[in-house]
């Protein structure tokens, strides 16, 4: 069996082949040459450099495996849905609005238990790479887990199976960031991370965005939107230096809320397809 026979007939695995191996190569470069506290006492341009190409995976991941599995017209389609625009208003607000609702309900709720907030100061400074990375993000990742992962997943599987089988590997896969990030406070914390942040809250995020893509005709510019507005909501409204086990109880909260608003979509509209139905 050649490659492509392999990609053809296994087109899931194959993408997820190219997404991890890709990403976490370039990541172990990381892990093997940064200090410990590389995250916390100030990061060089090549860990920059390879922080970034490591997160293109998932989206190079699905245009080759588009062009190999479905060739020029496959990867046709796949662009276009990226200048699918006329959705509705409705579904940018949703798009662009919820995260940043559950993220202040969130300081709300640390607020009144007195857990410490990011000032005004310390928010215009993190605004720069509040924007700037998360179009890395966006981009290097949406071609790949709503442009080719989750269309897919959606033939042999509900729309909330899909979701789910999606946010665990759109979880996995980040593996190797939280590793780098939390791993001078051991291997326990590095779980708890992964387990909170990457398959609890991720899952209901995961769910949300499928409703969206499913009602918005696929959109991949609105995944692109939503994307941006997970990263870059995190990074301007959450304080950066938040003690480990704070950072825990803070990243349980947010979770709760995203479940709230993912368990209500479910209770609206139904796990099979995430649309309601048409009476």
């Amino acid at each position: 069996m050649n490659i492509a026979s392999f990609f053809k007939r296994h087109p899931l695995w194959a993408y997820l082949v190219i997404a991890f191996v890709f990403s976490w190569a370039l990541w172990s470069v990381l892990v093997v040459t940064a200090p410990p506290d590389a995250m916390q006492a100030g990061i060089s341009p090549m860990f920059i450099v390879l922080a970034i190409l490591g997160g293109i995976g998932p989206s190079l991941a699905g245009i080759v495996t588009t062009a190999i599995v479905d060739g020029k017209e496959g990867l046709r389609d796949l662009f276009a849905r990226l200048g699918r625009w006329r959705v509705g208003i409705g579904w940018y607000a949703v798009a662009l609005l919820i995260t940043p609702l559950a993220a202040l309900a969130t300081l709300a709720v640390e607020g009144a238990l007195g857990m410490p907030a990011a000032t005004l100061e310390e928010m215009i400074g993190t605004l720069p790479i509040s924007i700037i990375w998360p179009i890395f993000a966006a981009l290097g990742e949406e071609f790949g887990w709503r442009g080719f992962y989750l269309p897919r997943l959606q033939k042999r599987h509900t729309a909330l199976g899909s979701s789910i089988i999606v946010a665990v590997a759109w979880g996995l896969w980040h593996v190797p960031t939280i590793y780098l990030a939390y791993r001078q406070y051991g291997l326990l914390v590095v779980f708890a991370y992964v387990f909170v942040v990457h398959i609890v809250a991720i899952t209901a995020q995961s769910t949300v965005m499928t409703w969206v893509h499913n009602n918005a005709r696929q959109s991949l510019l609105l995944m692109i939107l939503f994307h941006f507005g997970l990263t870059s909501t995190t990074l301007f409204l959450f304080p950066l230096n938040m003690p480990v086990m704070e950072g825990l109880r803070h990243q349980l909260i947010y979770a709760a809320f995203y479940w709230l608003a993912a368990l209500f979509v479910i209770a609206i509209v139904g796990p099979k397809r995430l649309v309601r139905e048409s009476r």
